[in-house]
């Protein structure tokens, strides 16, 4: 378990026409700057796509022209995918020297959008095995579940797009997602849920459910140096007579 964050141009792998800007920047200073030409793009190998989680800000100068890459499972010379965030709507894309090749899956999010001009906005993806989420401002946008990585390197990249980005506070966390199945003898079970509390004080810490495969995940954001302990319970909404069962503890 590992956090590394990437603040500055020498964190990263890879980077092209991308400036370091110590004024524009969400919690820590510098942010990056990708302009609107030159096609900048910035890349970090991660040595691994099997449990992943990035969490990062981009601010854009005019939403509406916004059209901005998250690379992730791609090689250094731009192959795999990328979430592609407008002001509208999100599309994974398989890409081909940073250019798009296929569109896998879109959704319109214009009535649930927060993406707003001169404004950071959360972005988080997560990947463990095959299974890949988009969350922006902490809602879930997009999940596909047939994620499998052309490379290790995750990065981002503005080409199509008119309008000047700005990232910051990217954070890169190394085999911190808990992932699991819930099922009844055997059988997966699409409307099972789990439950993650913490184990010293029972607070409710996050909740997941399950998708048509019964499979789960969660992502615990906090310090692996911690080593917090953890309550994980795991139950099914069609049966209304089951009793939760799966009841498991986990250290961090």
């Amino acid at each position: 378990m590992s956090i590394k964050t990437l603040h500055n141009l020498s964190d990263w792998t890879l980077e092209s026409n991308v400036i370091e800007d110590p004024v524009n920047y969400k919690n820590t200073s510098p942010g990056l700057f990708l302009a609107n030409t030159g096609s900048p793009f910035i890349l970090y190998d991660t040595t691994q796509v099997h449990n992943e989680s990035f969490v990062s800000w981009f601010k854009c100068v005019d939403n509406s022209l916004l059209k901005f890459q998250y690379m992730f499972g791609s090689n250094n010379l731009g192959d795999g995918f990328a979430f592609e965030i407008t002001k509208t709507d999100v599309r994974l894309i398989q890409t081909s020297l940073f250019l798009e090749s296929a569109v896998i899956m879109e959704k319109d999010i214009s009535r649930i959008s927060t993406i707003a001009s001169n404004t950071f906005t959360e972005v988080k993806i997560l990947i463990v095995n095959m299974k890949v989420q988009l969350y922006i401002n902490h809602l879930l946008i997009m999940e596909y579940n047939s994620f499998i990585g052309v490379g290790n390197h995750y990065g981002y990249y503005n080409h199509n797009g008119n309008d000047d980005i700005y990232v910051s506070d990217t954070i890169y966390y190394g085999d911190q997602i808990i992932w699991g199945n819930v099922n009844i003898n055997g059988q997966s079970n699409q409307s099972g849920f789990t439950l993650l509390f913490n184990q010293l004080d029972i607070n409710f810490i996050e909740s997941a459910n399950c998708d048509s495969s019964g499979n789960w995940m969660i992502f615990i954001e906090e310090d692996p140096y911690q080593q917090n302990k953890h309550i994980l319970v795991g139950a099914i909404l069609s049966e209304q007579f089951l009793q939760p069962k799966g009841i498991s503890s986990i250290t961090l």
